[in-house]
């Protein structure tokens, strides 16, 4: 009986050593932190190639890891760079595909992140850029629009509103893009989209034939 129970303890010794373990939640979240910031250190250092392969071992091997979404979110960023409508990104048609489909992920998979507002922002993006073959004004407005209603303490709203108003003036919706412009400027007098919810403002109130109103809030950007 003892010999055997030697030979057994041999066996499952020979076992634990040779069968991988997988580590545990917090070994795993670690894991995907420190590849994380390898990652991060390889894209400031100009190697995006190393960087996206990074990211992607922390997508594919750590999805459930508190840096998943952040990584899915960066290579998604570096297809599509455009953060605000005055600035796109010069993606290929192709690069918008795929990024669209990484911030797509992000806000299905990953809905209570602090990526999901952003991820959101950057669709309204991808669907009004001129360079898009697929341009949807109505595509654009729903994704604004889902940044501020689901997402109201988000530090995107200001440009989520402006993007909404911005996608209503293009289709002269033109009473519907002034609210829009209006929360802008009142709601975020400082931020970076308040000056061009002014300008747009003016212009809509413009094509409404509005033309003192329409001075009015082109002077108040000016003055701004």
């Amino acid at each position: 009986m003892k010999q055997r129970a030697g030979r057994g303890a041999v066996v499952l010794i020979g076992a634990l050593l040779f069968c991988p373990i997988s580590p545990s939640g917090a070994a795993e979240d670690a894991l995907a932190r420190r590849t994380y910031t390898n990652a991060d250190q390889l894209m400031r250092e100009g190697k995006s190639d190393q960087a996206l392969r990074e990211f992607e071992q922390v997508a594919n091997a750590f999805p459930e890891s508190d840096v998943a979404d952040d990584a899915i979110y960066r290579i998604a960023a570096h297809y599509y760079q455009a953060e605000s409508m005055d600035k796109p990104g010069g993606a290929t048609p192709e690069a918008m595909k795929k990024a669209k489909e990484l911030f797509t992920k992000i806000t299905s998979k990953y809905p209570r992140e602090e990526t999901a507002p952003r991820a959101l922002l950057k669709l309204g993006l991808i669907a009004l850029d001129p360079g898009n073959p697929g341009r949807d004004l109505d595509e654009a407005y729903a994704a604004f629009s889902g940044v501020f209603n689901i997402y109201p303490a988000s530090d995107v709203v200001d440009r989520a509103l402006f993007g909404a108003g911005y996608a209503d003036f293009l289709a002269a919706r033109y009473d519907k893009s002034i609210g829009s412009f209006i929360r802008v400027a009142e709601e975020f007098p400082r931020g970076p989209a308040a000056p061009d919810a002014r300008y747009f403002m003016g212009l809509a109130h413009a094509r409404q034939l509005e033309y003192v109103r329409a001075m009015e809030e082109l002077q108040t950007g000016r003055d701004h």
